[in-house]
């Protein structure tokens, strides 16, 4: 038998490098499978182990011989291919024979070599028959008898199993794996099928791209994967993989995704507290969950059933974790049905967590290949030392290792010097020559964690991150930890964690959620601590904002609303009427030369809010009833649609990115739109910033919806206290004036706009004086069931598929819909089917 031994083994086609460089060692009577997705280069490694493509680079061993220049056939091998090779016209004892015969063996010794094979493989009674009469597994088990009457000292497999049915696949894994343990030979096998090199192998080497992701025994690759890939390729059906972020520090720390807020498992506790990235992917095989038996779990994952399959002795369950797919397989009695939401379990001691960037386990080996190093004629009386493969590595014993006794003595001898002097030089301690020991200082009371989040980016996030790193400099008794969290799953995520008491302390957001997360008991509220020396700060309306049945809910941050934009080229004075508005747009407007007058995303409820509330309509009247059937909303709707259809000075279709790319452009001269849009104005563009113009026919000005962010407590916080002095630090004038000229945020308080700077900026001026002229969102839950109704009826009305009138009516029995009782529960309001029969009547 051999051993095998690759060296910096590479191969090129042209400039392609399809191998990259790889070592690898393979001891005698070993069965190693390489196993990757096609492509990554694992035939081509066997083939040049075989001879028949060349090196371009690194050295292969076979026993003690270099045959990087070996012809094929004088390197002692037999290869079995993918498909059986067999000559047509011979029987299986000729097939068998032909290569004894070609180096001219005597016939006895053929013969004994061919009945010796035929009765390993179960050929005996099909020696006189020819390869047409052969099944597929009969005429594999022919190739491989070919190559074991050779007697070689190394077996090569190329994917010999490929060709055949499922049922035969499974035969002859158990056919080679019997020939393995008979026969005592090195064997080298390739295939892609995981569920082949898990059953067969004594180690695995997984590839792809060219590389070796991993070698080890088969439980090794299953249990302790290396990276995400080695963790996908190996197991059937493969890994679950759930994005997920770090939350909270030490034992409380927690992994936070859509759907799911789990507690770290302990064994991996230590490897996340080092990890530099909180931003982390968990690793879950299908086997590896239990069902849920309460909603009370606190490593629950809520998963929405998609598919059942009925396997027999198991059922395969594949659902959807907030956008993730996921695989679960489980006992027959427990098939959940299609479309119900489960509850999951991860197995504690089953979870594997991988870095988002790098893709690397958090508990694997540093990179590299571990494989056995080879005993060399200096160390065949020292165990080997493991060490890692790779381009240009070599293999270490211990003989290699510096043992020397001395130089570790001298650095001891060395420290106690120095400890010496600076004992008696450093000034002695108070207590010192009376009882001759050091006085023993009390340590610091722990400083107590407020984990934040919040969703800013860019400026917003540099000043409010700026902000946290002082407090937590001058502060020695809280401190702060802050995660940015992507606004599109904020929601999300924040209603997984903070039902299970994990996720933040403190956190930032818009107010129209404070319905929903107040109803659920999810926030604190926080009047008791407040009082006018705080309240005073901010304007009326963003305290209003998070106010919620008379409770406080949360601090404000700062607001949004809309204003006019326009280019200072195309526009001299701003208009202040619609009517106005309209006569300059028509100047604007060249339609040909796609040049617009007026742009904005008049489709969708936010932007229409402006005319909504213009002509005197309100979504909820001050009770919380529905008040969309009125008389406003449809002059509203109908002047809109007059505006695009008639007068024509907007685009036919429009959409944020069109929005800013014509303004840009120089073919937008009037925008509407929010404070973000000042980020978008490219800096050859001259603009100013302007109150939104008052509709002629009520004199009422435009009035967009307002919307305020504020700091927000969890009712399962432990450090309320804390949170919220993180809060009162975060919304005082100075932070807020800061905020301000930092990131040009259109800040909650009141002061900061009477700083001189800040008085310079026309675009802030506008904005604080816009707060006056703008209508509060309603932060009642029924808000939400109204966005994607009305934003049709504004589509369908303004397209032409739809009069205005049925547009409306059309939205408000969607609405009704799913509203069964509006304003407060228990305050008496007429159902919207009755408030809406009415408005129709």
């Amino acid at each position: 038998m051999a051993q095998v031994r690759l060296l910096g083994v590479e191969k090129k086609y042209g400039d392609f490098l399809v191998v990259k460089p790889t070592d690898l060692d393979i001891s005698d009577g070993e069965l190693v499978v390489l196993v990757g997705p096609s492509g990554c280069g694992k035939s081509t490694t066997l083939r040049m182990i075989a001879g028949l493509e060349s090196v371009t680079n690194g050295e292969i061993w076979i026993g003690n011989e270099l045959v990087n220049d070996l012809a094929p056939k004088d390197r002692d091998i037999a290869m079995v291919f993918q498909s059986y090779a067999l000559y047509p016209h011979m029987t299986v004892y000729q097939n068998m024979a032909f290569g004894l015969r070609l180096k001219r063996f005597d016939r006895e010794e053929i013969k004994k070599r061919v009945e010796e094979a035929a009765a390993i493989l179960e050929l005996d009674e099909l020696l006189d028959r020819l390869p047409k009469d052969l099944s597929g597994g009969q005429r594999q088990r022919v190739a491989m008898g070919r190559a074991i009457v050779r007697k070689p000292s190394l077996f090569l497999f190329d994917e010999p199993l490929s060709n055949l049915d499922a049922k035969l696949r499974v035969q002859m894994r158990a056919e080679v794996a019997r020939l393995h343990r008979q026969l005592g030979a090195t064997m080298i096998y390739v295939t892609h099928d995981q569920v082949e090199a898990m059953t067969l192998a004594d180690r695995v080497v997984v590839l792809d791209n060219g590389q070796i992701q991993q070698v080890g025994s088969p439980m090794e690759v299953y249990n302790r994967p290396h990276n995400a890939f080695v963790a996908g390729f190996i197991g059937s059906p493969s890994m679950n993989f759930l994005p997920s972020e770090v939350m909270g520090t030490g034992p409380e720390t927690s992994l936070l995704g859509e759907g799911f807020c789990i507690p770290v498992p302990k064994k991996l506790l230590k490897a996340v507290a080092s990890q530099g990235s909180r931003n982390l992917v968990m690793g879950i095989r299908p086997e590896h969950f239990r069902l849920a038996k309460s909603n009370d779990d606190e490593s629950l994952i809520t998963c929405r059933v998609e598919v059942v399959e009925q396997m027999g002795a198991e059922v395969m369950v594949t659902g959807m974790v907030g956008e993730t797919g996921i695989t679960v397989r489980l006992a027959p009695e427990q098939a959940p049905k299609v479309g119900e939401t489960v509850g999951l379990v991860p197995l504690e001691d089953k979870i594997h967590l991988f870095d988002k960037d790098t893709r690397r386990s958090l508990l694997s080996e540093p990179a590299g290949t571990e494989v056995p190093a080879v005993k060399s004629a200096d160390t065949d009386n020292e165990p080997a030392e493991k060490t890692k493969a790779g381009p240009g590595v070599k293999t270490k014993t211990k003989a290699g290792r510096v043992t020397s006794f001395w130089p570790k003595v001298a650095v001891i001898l060395l420290l106690a010097l120095f400890a010496g002097l600076v004992y008696f030089t450093l000034p002695p301690g108070p207590d010192q020559g009376i009882t001759g020991e050091e006085p023993l200082e009390a340590e610091p009371a722990p400083r107590k964690h407020v984990v934040l989040w919040h969703s800013y980016q860019d400026q917003e996030k540099k000043a409010l991150e700026k902000l946290i790193s002082r407090f937590n400099q001058v502060q020695s008794k809280i401190l702060v930890e802050s995660l940015a969290i992507p606004y599109d799953s904020f929601v999300d995520k924040l209603n997984a964690a903070l039902p299970r008491g994990q996720g933040p302390d403190l956190f930032l957001f818009a107010h129209d959620r404070v319905g929903d997360w107040a109803d659920a008991g999810l926030i604190e509220p926080i009047e008791f601590w407040t009082g006018e020396r705080i309240t005073r700060r901010f304007f009326p309306k963003t305290l209003e904002a998070l106010t919620y049945k008379g409770s406080l809910y949360g601090l404000p941050v700062a607001f949004k609303t809309l204003a006019l934009y326009y280019n200072r080229k195309l526009v001299n004075t701003p208009p202040s009427t619609t009517s106005q508005m309209i006569k300059l747009a028509k100047k604007l407007t060249n339609r040909k030369k796609k040049k617009f007058g007026l742009v904005y995303e008049y489709n969708k409820l936010f932007f229409h809010s402006v005319w909504f509330h213009g002509y005197g309509a309100r979504i909820f009247d001050d009770k919380g009833r529905l008040a969309i059937p009125s008389k406003g909303a449809l002059q509203s709707f109908k002047f809109i649609s007059w505006i695009r259809n008639k007068a024509k000075i907007v685009p036919p279709e429009v959409d944020a990115v069109l929005t800013s790319a014509l303004f840009n452009q120089g073919k937008a001269a009037m925008v509407i739109s929010g404070p973000w849009f000042r980020g978008q104005i490219s800096k050859k563009i001259k603009y100013g910033v302007a109150l939104l113009p008052e509709v002629d026919s009520t004199g009422i000005p435009g009035m967009p919806f307002l919307t305020a962010e504020g700091f927000m407590i969890s009712s399962r916080s432990k450090v309320k206290k804390e949170a919220f002095r993180v809060a009162e630090y975060l919304t005082t004038d100075e932070s807020a004036l800061f905020r301000l000229l930092q990131a040009g945020q259109n800040v909650a308080n009141i002061e900061p706009y009477n700083n001189k700077q800040a008085r310079k900026d026309p675009v802030l001026a506008v904005f604080r004086a816009q707060v006056d002229r703008s209508v509060l969102m309603p932060n009642i839950p029924a808000m939400r069931l109204v966005w994607t109704p009305m934003d049709r009826a504004l589509s369908n009305s303004n397209s032409g598929r739809m009069e205005p009138r049925q547009a409306i009516l059309d939205a408000v029995d969607e609405i009704r819909r799913y509203i069964t009782v509006t304003g407060n529960p228990g305050s008496g309001d007429k159902t919207t089917r009755e408030k809406a029969s009415g408005e129709r009547e």
